[in-house]
């Protein structure tokens, strides 16, 4: 099962977003940027996790997800299945 890291950076009404995706053995082998983000969806998740961070911004979330994709439609970034 693949582990998305979504790092989450707040502007103004608005998310610049970074996405390192992670294969069963750990290896990194995806990493997409999206900028000018208003929502993000993540769909079909089977954990979805924030852990302690040393800094408030960005914001990291940790998914667990069986297929990883990812498209923009209206400045909505769509995760997931």
């Amino acid at each position: 099962m693949a582990k998305a890291f979504i790092s989450i950076h707040h502007r103004p009404e608005e998310y610049d977003v970074k996405i390192y995706v992670y294969n069963d053995d750990g290896k990194l082998y995806r990493e997409e940027v999206y900028e000018k983000v208003k929502q993000v969806v993540i769909r079909n998740p089977r954990e979805v996790r924030i852990s302690a961070q040393l800094a408030s911004n960005p914001t990291v979330l940790i998914i667990s997800i069986d297929k990883v994709s990812m498209n923009v439609k209206d400045n909505i970034l769509y995760i997931g299945e």
